[in-house]
């Protein structure tokens, strides 16, 4: 297959059993420079791109930065610009709310599935997390596990990998629906360990819509976008699946969420002459 990468033309080769290539699933570069950009915010707070230049140059000397993700998209995902040259950390990219957020969509995605008949898996990280901002619901994640043997299942591989995977709808000891939810870690690494699930079994990346420039980027990435088309990823986003859920509760549609966002709409003003009702609210 012909491609471009980093300037340079030319075809791309895959190896015909990558889990005997050592190394080769490391997080790229470009997602590691993500996560300091995202580090030095949370210690910070309030930061100028040249801290954080100064901080990404440190933890990666003699490398250069990835085209697919360079500190400034990273900043915009994470922050927004303030005056004097500074970039001000969102409110939900702080360490609690990142993990508040994470813990919550787990448990909505759980309460969908469980009316459809299906068992449930919460990766073992996950499943100390306490629920706190889900109405009339409190306790760790755990409370949701109710199929408890991954090795048992029949169309998975590397059971220890599948039991970081977030969250796993499960029917006849078969994974129906693989979840990942990525407020802020690779999503490279999600890939990797859904690829230990059958390739037919439909997987959704869950992200803010802060993300979805992220995403886009990294679907340029050959690599990325063959391994998101093969095994069937689907994209929904946190604010339509809360709408969602906020509206139907446990008989939430997760199909029709997919690739939908909730966008805010233009206040008319001085400014936004004719614009109100340029970006409608999408329904979920």
């Amino acid at each position: 297959m012909k491609a471009k990468l980093n300037g340079v033309h030319g075809k791309l080769w895959w190896f015909k059993d990558p889990a005997r290539v050592t190394h080769l699933e490391k997080v790229p570069l470009s997602e590691r420079v993500e996560q300091t950009v995202l580090r030095k915010l949370q210690q910070r707070g309030k930061v100028t791109f040249t801290e954080v230049w100064d901080a990404v140059s440190s933890e990666f000397p003699n490398s250069l930065t990835s085209d697919s993700m360079s500190i400034k998209e990273a900043l915009k995902a994470y922050a927004k610009p303030v005056a004097k040259g500074y970039w001000l950390i969102k409110s939900n990219f702080k360490p609690g709310a990142i993990e508040k957020e994470h813990t919550t969509m787990i448990a909505l995605l759980a309460e969908i599935g469980k009316p459809l008949g299906y068992k449930i898996w919460v990766g073992k990280n996950e499943q100390s997390h306490e629920i706190t901002a889900l109405p009339n619901r409190s306790g760790a994640l755990r409370q949701y596990v109710t199929f408890t043997n991954i090795k048992r299942l029949k169309n998975i591989q590397n059971p220890k990998i599948v039991k970081d995977i977030d969250l796993l709808w499960i029917k006849n000891e078969q994974v129906v629906a693989v979840f990942e939810i990525e407020s802020t870690t690779s999503m490279t690494s999600g890939l990797q360990r859904s690829s230990n699930v059958g390739s037919n079994v439909p997987k959704f990346l869950v992200i803010p819509e802060e993300r979805e420039t992220q995403l886009i980027q990294k679907l340029k990435s050959p690599m990325f976008a063959e391994r998101f088309g093969d095994d069937s990823w689907k994209v929904l986003y946190f604010g339509t699946l809360k709408e969602a859920y906020g509206k139907h509760k446990g008989k939430t549609k997760i199909e029709k969420l997919i690739n939908k966002k909730v966008l805010k709409r233009i206040i008319k003003s001085k400014n936004t002459k004719n614009q109100l009702g340029l970006f409608e609210k999408e329904e979920p």
